[in-house]
């Protein structure tokens, strides 16, 4: 798995909320959303850039702080941080854009 992916992982995760930990050079997060239940799992193990059940957990959190659907928030991302298209490479990339936004925003 390369750099990028790992870092995204991460940013995710922070995202989701989820509480990490450094041990022994691993960064762990518990549990992620209804995925992997009171479980510590490494960047590595993270599904995100390959698993729509994975990103759709994002896009859920994405959709109640933008107080929309989920079909509404899929628009919206595609529209205002990607070309308009649907397809999984395209949505995990404008999450990744709309989290590094929303973080500098904060």
């Amino acid at each position: 798995m390369n750099q990028a992916i790992l870092e995204s992982n991460v940013l995710i995760a922070k995202f989701l909320g989820r509480e990490g930990k450094y041990d022994k050079k691993l960064y762990t997060f518990k549990s992620i959303g209804n995925l992997i239940d009171d479980a510590w799992v490494s960047p590595e193990d993270m599904k995100f850039h390959s698993s729509w059940d994975w990103l759709m957990v994002v896009i859920d959190k994405i959709s109640d702080i933008k107080l929309r659907s989920l079909n509404v928030t899929l628009n919206w991302l595609s529209d205002a941080f990607g070309d308009g298209l649907y397809n999984f490479d395209e949505v995990y990339n404008v999450v990744i854009k709309y989290i590094v936004y929303y973080n500098k925003s904060k």
